[in-house]
């Protein structure tokens, strides 16, 4: 009967609308009204149906197309139509206007200032691996003024000097990039062009990482690869620093139960289908539990969604334990 009603609402839309969106938008009301059961979700979803007809029926009248004049139609290829009055509404011009300006207003805001790496009193130049979630980063810094040996500065950054930084900046790329096929792809690429001569043209630190962040990215088209100049020295970490090393406050604690740990909705659908709506990802030592609750309630899953449309982002080790979950072996 709701879904008769539904239908008969639909006519208040003009045809053509009704034939291109009207099989999908009585979809989407079977959807809704098989999920939300009872007087309350009902309620609000006639609630939202009715609010939508009020502000979208007569927005689609003023917005229609005046009636096409040409189509043009081939035996190959795209079809064609011309309009009589292909200019767009005034109000979309007017919108579009003021987005611009917005935009470009609020730009300088939205940039950071480059700082030319060249300009500082370069002091250190070594190799070292960087750890950030979704990204791999090589740090490059080693003594200058220290005077120990492979000392960098002025006529010392030599092709010696480069390529011992590519040998190291290699072995730790096959040992932590996430994809050994392509780590191995980009080291071969890197030293390829490192044979051909093509790194001769850096002349300082700073040019030589630039240049080689731009080949590790040709190779690997994994444009979050970097290898960066620091003109610091940088710690040299034997394993990754763990975010657990700090001590959780009591504050923490208290905002993670009040939240269930970010895990805001965990069901098996049908057709054995598991859902979890994750809405961070909280420091593991301690949501451990409620993370193996979720995966426990999902276990007997064919397939998993994952909802982290309003994921802010956390810590790596509890990504790390949800995905261990999802391997038949330790990766």
């Amino acid at each position: 009967m709701a879904e008769r009603i539904f239908a008969f609402l639909l006519r208040l839309y003009p045809r053509d609308f009704r034939e291109e969106y009207g099989g999908e938008c009585l979809e989407l009301f079977r959807d809704r009204s098989r999920d939300e059961t009872g007087s309350r979700n009902a309620t609000r979803l006639w609630f939202d149906l009715l609010f939508d007809l009020a502000v979208s029926v007569p927005r689609t009248y003023l917005d229609r197309r005046t009636e096409q004049a040409t189509e043009f139609c081939f035996e190959s290829g795209p079809r064609l139509f011309v309009f009589a009055d292909p200019q767009p509404p005034w109000r979309s011009l007017l919108v579009g206007a003021v987005l611009s300006l917005v935009t470009l207003v609020s730009f300088p805001a939205w940039t950071t200032p480059f700082v030319d790496s060249q300009a500082t009193q370069a002091s250190n130049f070594s190799v070292s691996d960087q750890y950030s979630s979704g990204a791999s980063q090589l740090a490059a810094t080693q003594s200058e003024n220290t005077g120990t040996p492979g000392a960098i500065g002025g006529s010392a950054f030599d092709r010696e000097v480069r390529h011992r930084i590519l040998v190291q900046a290699v072995a730790y790329l096959n040992q932590f990039y996430i994809d050994r096929a392509v780590a191995r792809k980009t080291g071969a690429a890197v030293f390829a062009h490192e044979a051909k001569g093509d790194d001769a043209s850096a002349a300082s630190p700073a040019a030589f990482a630039q240049l080689v962040t731009s080949q590790m990215r040709e190779a690997s088209d994994d444009h979050d690869l970097e290898l960066v100049y620091s003109p610091d020295t940088l710690p040299i970490f034997s394993t990754p620093p763990s975010p657990s090393a700090q001590p959780v406050s009591a504050a923490y604690r208290a905002a993670m139960r009040r939240t269930n740990c970010g895990f805001e909705r965990v069901d098996l659908l049908p057709h054995k289908i598991g859902y979890i709506k994750l809405d961070s990802f909280p420091d593991l030592s301690v949501c451990r539990g409620n993370a193996v609750a979720a995966m426990t309630k999902i276990n007997s899953a064919n397939a998993v969604i994952f909802d982290l449309r309003e994921n802010r982002g956390g810590m790596g080790n509890m990504t790390a334990f949800i995905a261990s979950y999802l391997f038949d072996h330790r990766e």
